[in-house]
């Protein structure tokens, strides 16, 4: 049998330091592409049910009276 151990068991510190620094590199990487896939899953959720409502309901106003703003019908000086 060989000697040759996975490079996260051997006796060097400074060899088991670089390892351990890659493993907590590469799981914070992979806890970033599981929290941007969350989101992407999420906003294609919203666009899927989106597609799902009626044209009709797309175009009606806001259910607010002044949760838009217009600008004013006719051009006012003030002053």
């Amino acid at each position: 049998m060989s000697d040759l151990k996975p490079i996260y068991m051997d006796h060097n510190h400074k060899t088991q330091l670089r390892a351990w620094g890659l493993a907590e590199m590469m799981r914070g990487g992979l806890y970033a592409l599981l929290f941007c896939i969350a989101i992407g899953v999420f906003f294609f959720a919203l666009w899927v049910v989106g597609l799902l409502l009626p044209e009709a309901s797309k175009q009606a106003p806001g259910p607010m009276p002044y949760s838009q703003i217009e600008a004013p019908l006719t051009a006012s000086r003030i002053g």
